[in-house]
């Protein structure tokens, strides 16, 4: 699930992850990665992809800031 994340994430919005300045931790807004577009375009691939729903208590949750985040978003949807 990191892996398809971040290839999402490097095609889309043009960046590398390494293990320096971009992980799997870093805050994607933080890191000027993502802005409030390109989330809502990330979670329409993310519910599509993973097959989950993210309602509005998701969607203002801080965990979609950061893949690691993100994962356990999804898994917490998937019961995993």
């Amino acid at each position: 699930m990191v892996q398809i994340i971040k290839k999402y994430i490097e095609e889309n919005f043009l960046v590398k992850f390494d293990k320096k300045t971009l992980t799997v931790n870093s805050d994607l807004f933080e890191a000027d990665v993502i802005d409030s577009f390109g989330m809502v375009e990330m979670i329409s691939f993310l519910e599509k992809e993973f097959k989950v729903h993210f309602n509005d208590e998701d969607l203002m949750s801080p965990k979609l800031a950061s893949i690691e985040g993100i994962v356990s978003l999804i898994n917490s949807k998937n019961n995993l």
